[in-house]
């Protein structure tokens, strides 16, 4: 199962970002199986087919977690005796990972209930950052894509990014493709 895949199913747990904690706990112990094509970035030896269980740690040190969901690879720095190396087509156990999901009961809404929205947290964080730090502008992100891409990976990957297109989306269109002028304008009429 790609790892895009296993991280939409992750996050349909009832605790996502417990669920993606535990996860990675699993892999590094190696009772979740994944491989990945590895290539040595300062030797250029390129192909090695090996188990993503010896790299997991790093992976979390380096806090490459959201590049192995969105796009099923990560590059690691070197480290001591570990050469820089970049891993991808990175795929997990299909049956260990829809065990896993189950026992954690991934969780449906009663119908009419709505879903706790405390899972949109990392997401307002996140774009709250960029606004703070002076980024949210078109000259940053040119395209929604972009946006979306860079939320996704502020947020850890907690959320897929089906999921947080829509807002990002309304935050491109609101925020960042007007001028500075009409958006100090709206600000102003609030005040």
């Amino acid at each position: 199962m790609k790892a895009s895949d296993a991280h939409s199913l992750l996050l349909t747990c009832q605790n996502p970002q417990k669920a993606l904690t535990e996860f990675g706990d699993a892999v590094a112990r190696g009772r979740i199986h994944g491989t990945a094509t590895v290539l040595h970035l300062e030797t250029g030896h390129a192909g090695e087919f090996a188990k993503i269980k010896r790299y997991w740690l790093r992976i979390e040190e380096q806090a490459q977690q959201a590049a192995v969901w969105t796009w099923g690879r990560a590059e690691l720095a070197s480290q001591g005796e570990n050469p820089a190396i970049r891993l991808s087509d990175i795929v997990f156990d299909e049956g260990a990972v829809e065990s896993f999901v189950a026992e954690r009961k991934p969780s449906k809404p009663e119908r009419g209930k709505k879903r706790n929205q405390d899972d949109w947290t990392p997401f307002w964080v996140a774009a709250i950052q960029l606004a703070k730090a002076g980024r949210l502008n078109a000259g940053y992100f040119p395209t929604k894509k972009a946006l979306h891409d860079r939320l996704h990976v502020m947020m850890g990957a907690t959320m897929d990014i089906q999921t947080i297109k829509p807002l990002s989306r309304v935050i491109y269109e609101e925020v960042l493709q007007p001028n500075v002028v009409e958006v100090e304008q709206a600000v102003a009429e609030t005040d």
